[in-house]
Order: C-alpha cells, then structure tokens, then sequence
C-alpha cells in the first residue's frame, strides 16, 4: 500500500522493479489519481495496480497490506490526532510483523537546529537559482504543522509499530523504517 500515492512515482517505480508485486495507491486528491493512472497505464502495469481516491480509513481492514509507504504525507495533517488517525489506519491494514517506510519534514520551528537546517535548505535553493523568499515550496514548509522526531517516534509506537530505525536525514526531512507489532 502506498499512502499518498500523488502522481504515482512509487508505484510505478515498485511495480517496474518488482513485477510480482500487486500495489495499492491512496490518494484523497482526484487530479493526482488521474495522474497516476496515466503512468500506470503506460507502464502496462495496471493489471497489478489498484487505485483508491480517498483515505486510507475507508480501505477495507479484511484483507491486509505485506507492506506500507507514507512518504511526505505526515507533515501535511494537523497535529490534532490526524496524524495518529492516518498510522493507526495503516497499522489496521497490515499483515503482523509487516515493514512500514515513513518519510516526513519534521522539526521544531522553534529550535535553533531547525533554523540551521532551514538556513541552509534555502542555501541549496539559492545554489540552484531559486530565490528561498519567492519559493512557494519554502513559504509551504514554514506553514506546516511539524512535529518532533520524538513526536514522531512516540506515534509510531502508538499507533503499533515496533523496531523503527531511522535510515535517512537531510535538512529537515527524516525517513523511519518499522513493521507492525
């Protein structure tokens, strides 16, 4: 299962390298499942490639996921327990003992080591002719509701996961490996 499934990249790129795998994307927005099916399409792949335009809640719960992605979905939900709502609904469609991959910015934008890692994220926008002020992605990142790694961690492990190791960092975005207790 990918949640966030946007323009279908991950499921494209899982279903090319790995074709016995059958994929499932979720995705609330309809213009990006057009894309994705597009892609799909294209790649010949959609005889393994289901598509749901929604949320994950609304997926069933009988039949259960080997795997789960949620990449660069979390920081976008308030923290008002949506953010635990969308790892528990992924935790109730997987198999026991399944990997989850969770990618997510993340930070305290009150912390000097926040500030640092945004300083020089908008050092890497300059360096590649990008005017941070005038970036609709960096207005974007400093409007969101981040949590804490912490933060993250401990939701993780409510929500039903276990083993999380954390296998990337750059800047402010960290990505989590874990499977369901």
């Amino acid at each position: 299962m990918v949640v966030g499934a946007g323009g279908g990249a991950e499921l494209l790129y899982f279903s090319q390298i790995y074709p016995s795998w059958f994929l499932t994307g979720v995705d609330p927005s309809d213009q990006m499942m057009k894309i994705a099916s597009h892609k799909i399409r294209q790649a010949g792949t959609e005889n393994r490639v289901k598509l749901h335009q929604g949320f994950v809640h609304e997926l069933p719960t009988d039949s259960k996921f080997d795997m789960a992605t949620c990449i660069l979905v979390l920081q976008f939900l308030p923290d008002d327990n949506a953010k635990l709502n969308l790892l528990k609904s992924v935790a109730e469609r997987l198999e026991h003992g399944a990997p989850f991959i969770l990618v997510s910015i993340f930070g305290d934008k009150e912390s000097a080591e926040f500030h640092k890692n945004f300083a020089a994220w908008k050092e890497r926008f300059r360096s590649n002719g990008v005017d941070p002020e005038k970036s609709e992605d960096v207005q974007r990142i400093l409007k969101m509701p981040l949590i804490t790694e912490d933060k993250i961690l401990e939701l993780l492990d409510e929500a039903g996961f276990q083993n999380i190791v954390k296998f990337y960092s750059a800047y402010q975005v960290g990505g989590w490996a874990a499977e369901l207790k």
